[in-house]
């Protein structure tokens, strides 16, 4: 029986024990965990280096604080600082856990059977990350065109308006 994404842990529970299969799972998971990290660092980091704010950074502040826009910005570019290092750190603790989970079971297998359990969780790590890659990019361009959308002048110059300037303008009339 060939090991495929939709066998591979029964295969394991019937051929190596519970233990086996459950260290096996959570480095599976693991890895899931650090390809999701390294996407959202990447993802953070875009940002940074465009200048763009995501969503969960900002919060809502009062109109009345609105004298205050450089402090609040300054305050949302922190905390998207602050998150860029948070997610270095779980990375890097991901990453010493995934070591320890590998030498838990990487003796206990066959090399044959362990190249293809690998295989299997690198082709779900793939699926995941294409998911997840399309889901940044997304957001990505999202802040993109509302920051473009923002930038742009609100004001739509019409005949009236137009009018009225030069009225304005011609009558000192206000």
């Amino acid at each position: 029986m060939p090991i495929n994404k939709l066998n591979y842990l029964q295969f394991l529970r019937q051929h190596y024990g519970l233990y086996i299969t459950n260290n096996i799972f959570y480095y599976g998971k693991t890895l899931f965990k650090i390809s999701k990290l390294k996407c959202d660092l990447l993802f953070l980091k875009s940002c940074k280096r465009e200048n763009l704010l995501p969503n969960f950074v900002r919060f809502r502040v009062p109109s009345t604080y609105h004298r205050h826009q450089e402090a609040i910005q300054n305050c949302y570019r922190d905390i998207l600082k602050n998150e860029i290092k948070v997610k270095r750190r779980q990375l890097s603790q991901t990453y010493r856990m995934i070591i320890n989970l590998k030498s838990s079971f990487i003796t206990e297998i066959d090399d044959d059977i362990m190249n293809q359990v690998f295989k299997v969780i690198h082709e779900l790590e793939k699926e995941k990350t294409s998911s997840w890659t399309r889901a940044h990019n997304i957001k990505l361009n999202d802040l993109r065109e509302s920051v473009i959308v923002s930038s742009t002048p609100n004001h739509v110059t019409t005949p009236i308006s137009c009018i009225k300037k030069l009225f304005k303008t011609c009558f000192n009339y206000s």
